[in-house]
């Protein structure tokens, strides 16, 4: 069926543009003509525009449904299998597991971040003499993460794995020497 222009019936149509003022609605679901003769703009149904409208809908709804499925899936389990945590091996003395246990406890990495749990197992695992340990409990002591703030332990934490070369350690402790936090100001040292 050609279409006729409604107002002077000449078969000669063109699409026209959109434009700001027409309407969602009319936007959608209808497609601009102008006739060439007397130059009127009207509109027509065009049956493509809704089905590529619920095309690009279900596509946007199949996207956010596969992507939460997909969080959803990968979430659960890390928190619930048992082999993720290194707790038996924390339990049994394994200064390494401790201080893995202490970073997962800090970062809330497979479960509750929690201060208090990662201070203690930062202890624990610094009793044993392991520099990373040592350096991130002497943090949590310095910033009072999950302990009593305490400057004199932290820097006595710090001074362990700086002396033995840890690199970290030894750039917090030439912070507390420089302004004097914990010990005495030495621009020196």
């Amino acid at each position: 069926m050609p279409l006729v222009c409604p107002k002077c019936g000449s078969d000669q149509i063109r699409s026209a543009a959109l434009h700001a003022h027409d309407g969602l609605r009319r936007m959608l679901l209808h497609k601009p003509l102008r006739c060439r003769e007397c130059r009127h703009r009207f509109w027509v149904f065009s049956p493509l525009k809704p089905l590529l409208l619920l095309a690009g809908v279900a596509a946007l709804v199949g996207v956010t449904a596969w992507f939460a499925l997909d969080q959803h899936t990968a979430a659960v389990p890390a928190a619930q299998e048992p082999d993720s945590l290194p707790h038996t091996r924390a339990a049994q003395g394994d200064a390494e597991a401790q201080l893995q246990l202490g970073l997962r406890y800090a970062g809330g990495d497979g479960v509750i971040q929690n201060d208090k749990e990662a201070a203690k197992w930062f202890a624990l695992a610094a009793q044993q003499g392991l520099a990373e340990a040592q350096y991130q409990y002497g943090l949590a002591l310095l910033e009072g993460r999950g302990v009593v703030q305490d400057y004199r332990a932290a820097f006595s934490w710090l001074e362990k794995p700086a002396q033995r070369g840890y690199a970290k350690a030894q750039y917090s402790l030439g912070e507390l020497y420089r302004y004097g936090t914990g010990t005495a100001i030495d621009k020196a040292r």
